[in-house]
């Protein structure tokens, strides 16, 4: 167990109390900036982007993809899991016509946007293009708007009218005029709608639409939510279920409700009351079922929404928050010790705790009074004994490792004795235990610094003693576990060990990372062999190495309930798959510390934990499957909604995609892999997947992901690419290479003119320099010469007149020197300088993205990588007026690729053939020395990009 690992350490540590209560003010400062957070949008830590406002938010929908959708003064915003995209008139890349939406709905793929100020408009969510309703109204504004049978029905605002557009006429009907109405939705069969406090509604079932008034709802509506024939009403005190058949159920409301949602399953409904509370009902009787949302802060929210994967999410003045169900709950368990570390078992049906320093206490997690101190056992152990290391329970008694031994306790009779341990020569009995472990009636005992201790429960004595001193790599053991086949493995400070019990020999295992082995476990034939930090080792029987995954999770000691690992980490539980090491994250054990391997204990989990017990049931839910979709296409600078047949000219161009799993629970980060035509499976770094450099033919790629659990999903996305064959192999060219041939003569005539025209004006401009120059030097050269002849006159005023001029020109000439080369420097550390020198100098900005070892490159390559970066930058700075600027090395299909953007045209005349300055010619000079190729892009909106791509020389 990890945290017994570090008992030794921790008696060393004198200023303990001062430590701890700096860690607590820094997890106080920590969660205070969540809350913030939190308040602003979500829980969710691990957004990219937030709301610009969501204090604006009025509508919340899901569409038939799963996508969230969100409306209100600033737009409309698409949110997958981890981007947000706006959508509105003040933005170039995903423009609408108009900003301030009021109402939001769903039409198949579409949604219906009610606007303040240009009417009705239907937004394509495949494209993000929109269409105007060409209803006939006498204003722009609009409330509400819902589509139901052929027909849009919509709320009108100054003067507030019912309008009916029918889609097949085109005609618009004013069903109802200046009506004071806050609600308007529709059912199967039904359109509902209410004037002040009376409630409406049109029969759709009937050609002529006929509007009928519900006397037995004669109060003000607050809020409505409808599920096929059934519509769901709350007023202040009362709640409604309304059947499209007439029946009617009225309930009595203790705390008005605010918002309604029907829950993503169509079966149940949720509501939100002025107090808080999160409440589930029966969508058919009312019925109110259990559920364990938390409270939230008293507000009035305004919108509702039961998303696919179980998450609801609340709509306030204030923002937005989300909320998911808590199935976890701890039972506090916090006793005043140096350390709070607590060890569990289950003996004789009762769940016991062994603390650091305050003995053996029980807990019923069932009762109120839930932690109860064992006087039997505390009264009888020692000062060092009260610190507990382990507890373990093997038929009548419960045995206890502590920092002053070996103890055993009897419930039946009460009594508690210390275990005497000598053997050989040796006392074992003071010693520091960490773990305990039985198996066959032998009861194996890790110290702290003495090694193993064997001891047989039937003969009552030690029978063996494995230490240093017999080979084990370390004296401190931290777990233990028997096998079958006579041997023992041992995790200890140094690795992992195997004890041979009748060879009495050790062997060690070749230790594959410096972490520290913290907990072993047998599973499915293997040994599951947990890390503080790099994951598990899985090894079989005879120690040889199968499989390491969860690299970097730091993991606590492990247990096996039924058919998993329950495997404790920071942060979280994980439950493990022996067979297939499938990896998932319990939700809501994010915050937990915890201290001690699971244990079952009637039909939950048990986890002790720095604060208590926490308690989680074992039966699991079946996992979530979100759909995953390449959410954002981006072709060389243009973007697209979701995915599409991608058809491009050339392998150079640069394809993005953003990928979303549509899961948008808490949990752990999102993992995604893909393959090209069925082949290999790679592993994606982030939500992006760029591809560039294909060679012509048709791809076709699949995509993975995960759940916020760790967990694969059965969906995938899919998509496709086509990069085109080179232009000389179609029919129609062939017929023209005579044509061509002539055409080539002539051109490589004009290439050596432009040629000529670009060397001439090279030499044009370094005859400038050298002129400057020239004229410099005899200028101070003849200031020089008559300060001498002053000196010697002794006309000292006139000759430092004469010398200080010569200072100011060489001054103006001897810039401080530029870094324009490597010299000698690392990429990562040469081009940060340059970014310091350009914000210095031209106040400009460098962004730098390096995705390549650079140490598998020769330093030549990196010398001229560097080159053209300074030249293409300082010429971009005083000739195109750029101010920021990207810098992005990658490497892909053995060749590197350079990309330089910008936030202004400064790089599309570096295609010219005549206006050659010496930066595009050092730029020309170094990729024809590489044998690579330079492409300009105009990018979309103000921008440019150059692109140099280069094959690798790799460093020998």
């Amino acid at each position: 167990m990890p945290l017994r690992a570090l008992f030794n350490d921790l008696i060393q540590l004198n200023n303990f109390h001062c430590t701890n209560i700096i860690k607590q003010l820094n997890s106080l400062l920590f969660f205070l900036f969540l809350f913030t957070v939190f308040i602003s949008f979500s829980p969710f830590a691990k957004q990219t982007e937030s709301f610009e406002n969501t204090a604006n938010i009025y509508s919340i929908v899901q569409d038939k993809k799963d996508f969230i959708w969100l409306s209100g003064q600033n737009g409309l915003y698409r949110f997958d899991g981890s981007q947000i995209i706006n959508f509105s008139n003040n933005k170039k890349d995903w423009p609408i016509p108009f900003n301030w939406i009021n109402g939001l709905s769903i039409k198949d793929e579409q949604l219906i946007l009610a606007t303040e100020t240009k009417g009705l408009w239907l937004f394509n969510t495949n494209t993000g293009t929109t269409n105007p309703i060409k209803l006939q109204s006498k204003t722009n504004t609009f409330y509400r708007a819902i589509h139901h049978k052929n027909s849009f029905y919509a709320i009108s605002m100054a003067p507030q009218h019912l309008y009916r557009y029918e889609v097949a006429t085109g005609e618009t009907t004013i069903l109802m005029e200046n009506i004071d109405n806050n609600i308007l939705f529709s059912s199967e069969n039904r359109v509902y709608l209410n004037d002040k406090e009376k409630l409406y509604y049109i029969d759709s079932t009937n050609n002529a639409p006929k509007i009928h008034y519900i006397k037995e709802i004669n109060e003000h509506i607050v809020a409505v939510a409808s599920s096929k024939n059934t519509a769901i009403i709350t007023s202040k005190n009362h709640l409604f279920k309304l059947s499209d058949a007439g029946t009617l159920i009225r309930e009595k409301t203790f705390f008005p409700i605010s918002a309604i949602a029907i829950s993503n399953n169509n079966k149940n409904f949720f509501t939100v009351d002025l107090s808080g509370k999160i409440t589930k009902r029966e969508l058919t009787t009312l019925k109110e079922h259990h559920n364990t949302f938390p409270i939230v802060e008293k507000s009035r929210y305004q919108t509702l929404l039961h998303d696919s994967s179980g998450v609801l999410w609340l709509v306030s003045n204030r923002g937005v928050q989300l909320l998911t169900e808590n199935t976890v709950k701890n039972h506090s368990a916090i006793f005043d010790t140096t350390y709070s570390s607590l060890e569990t078992e289950v003996y004789k049906n009762q769940l016991y705790i062994g603390s650091y320093g305050k003995g053996v206490h029980t807990l019923s997690p069932f009762k109120q009074k839930q932690v109860n101190a064992v006087k039997a056992i505390n009264d009888k152990l020692s000062n060092k004994a009260l610190r507990i290391t382990d507890l373990l329970s093997i038929n009548r008694h419960l045995f206890i490792a502590t920092f002053d031994g070996l103890w055993r306790y009897n419930k039946t009779n009460k009594q508690t004795e210390k275990i005497h341990l000598p053997f050989e020569d040796s006392d074992l009995s003071d010693l520091i235990l960490l773990n305990l472990r039985h198996k066959n009636n032998l009861l194996y005992i890790a110290t702290d610094g003495q090694g193993l201790i064997t001891y047989d429960l039937n003969k009552s004595k030690v029978t063996q003693h494995i230490s240093e001193s017999v080979g084990l790599s370390s004296g401190e053991v931290i777990d233990v576990l028997p096998l079958n086949n006579n041997e023992t493995w041992l995790a200890t400070a140094s690795g992992i060990d195997l004890v041979n019990s009748q060879a009495k020999n050790v062997k060690k295992i070749t230790n594959q990372t410096s972490a520290k082995f913290i907990s072993l476990l047998q599973a499915d034939g293997k040994v599951f062999a947990a890390t503080k930090g790099d994951g598990i080792f899985v090894y079989n029987e005879q120690g040889q190495l199968l499989s390491h995954f969860a690299k970097g999770i730091n993991f606590n000691s492990m247990s096996l309930i039924g058919e998993h690992i329950f495997a404790p980490a920071k942060p979280a539980l994980y439950k493990i798959s022996p067979e297939n090491y499938q990896i998932s994250m319990i939700t809501n054990t994010e915050k937990y510390s915890f201290t001690d391997a699971p244990i079952s204990y009637s039909d939950s989990i048990l986890i002790a934990n720095s604060t208590g017990v926490l308690q989680l049931p074992k039966a699991t839910k079946v996992p979530f499957h979100p759909k995953v979709y390449i959410s954002k296409t981006t072709i060389s600078g243009k973007s697209y909604l979701l995915n599409k047949t991608i058809n491009i000219d050339s392998g150079n161009d640069v394809i993005t995609l953003d990928l979303a799993s549509l899961d948008y629970r808490p949990g752990a980060t999102k993992q995604y892999r893909y393959t090209l035509n069925g082949n290999t499976w790679h592993q994606i770094n982030g939500n992006q997947l760029t591809l560039t450099g294909l060679a012509s033919g048709h791809y076709y790629i699949e995509i993975m992901a995960t759940n916020s659990l760790g967990q694969w999903s059965d969906y995938k996305a899919y998509t496709e690419i086509s990069v085109a064959f080179p232009w000389y192999w179609t029919p129609q060219i062939r017929l023209v290479y005579a044509i061509v041939f002539f055409g080539i003569v002539c051109l490589s005539a004009w290439l050596l003119y432009l040629r000529s025209k670009s060397i001439h004006h090279i030499h044009s401009l370094l005859q400038n320099d050298i002129s400057n120059y020239s004229k410099t030097s005899m200028l101070i050269k003849r200031n020089l010469t008559i300060a001498l002849a002053l000196l010697t006159e002794n006309k000292i005023n006139k000759s430092k007149y004469l010398l200080q001029q010569c200072v100011d020109e060489l001054s103006e000439q001897q810039k401080s020197p530029e870094p324009n080369s490597l010299n000698g420097n690392s990429l990562t550390i040469a081009i940060p300088f340059l970014a310091e020198y350009l914000q210095s100098k031209y106040q400009t900005t460098l962004f730098f993205q390096f995705d390549v070892n650079e140490s598998e490159l020769e330093y030549e390559l990196r010398a001229d990588l560097y080159k053209v970066i300074f030249e293409a930058i300082t010429s971009a700075i005083i000739k195109g007026g750029g101010r920021n600027f990207k810098v992005v090395i990658q490497k892909f299909k053995s060749k590197i690729w350079l990309n330089i953007s910008d936030d202004h045209q400064s790089f599309i005349n570096f295609n010219s053939k005549i206006n050659v300055d010496l930066s595009m010619y050092y730029i020309r000079q170094i990729a024809n020395k590489h044998k690579g190729s330079i492409n300009t892009f105009n990018e979309q909106g103000n921008g440019s990009q150059l692109v140099l791509s280069l094959p690798v020389m790799h460093n020998n």
